[in-house]
């Protein structure tokens, strides 16, 4: 997909986040909320659970993963990117939700995606 291209649906994928009421943190980390953004030819959009949690789940986790603070934080990003999944594919979007490899090796992505490829022809949101 053409970098023009990609940038356009990744600003319609935002529009319909937001329009569904979830925030945008591509500003920064605090609150939490989605973020979008183009990576290797892709739309990706991932979640981040508010400053604090996420800083002191990160280091929990690195040396206790199944610390009870780390694993809220985890199961917070993947219900929180289904939900954006289940948002995206109900406006009509192509979406992949790729789930986290919970035995993954220090050399693989753990991380659950949210990849978009395609916007919907016909844009419910845009109507009006």
């Amino acid at each position: 997909m053409p970098p023009g291209d990609l940038e356009d649906l990744a600003r319609l994928v935002s529009q319909v986040l937001t329009l569904a009421g979830l925030r945008d943190c591509t500003a920064g980390l605090g609150p939490g909320g989605y973020r979008v953004y183009t990576l290797d030819g892709q739309v990706t959009v991932a979640w981040f659970t508010a400053s604090p949690l996420y800083e002191e789940a990160a280091q929990i986790g690195g040396s206790y993963p199944q610390h009870p603070q780390a694993v809220l934080d985890e199961e917070l990003h993947a219900v929180m990117e289904r939900a954006a999944a289940s948002v995206l594919y109900a406006a009509g979007f192509t979406v992949t939700l790729k789930p986290p490899l919970r035995d993954a090796g220090p050399h693989e992505e753990s991380v659950p995606k949210v990849i978009v490829t395609a916007a919907p022809r016909f844009r419910a949101w845009a109507s009006g």
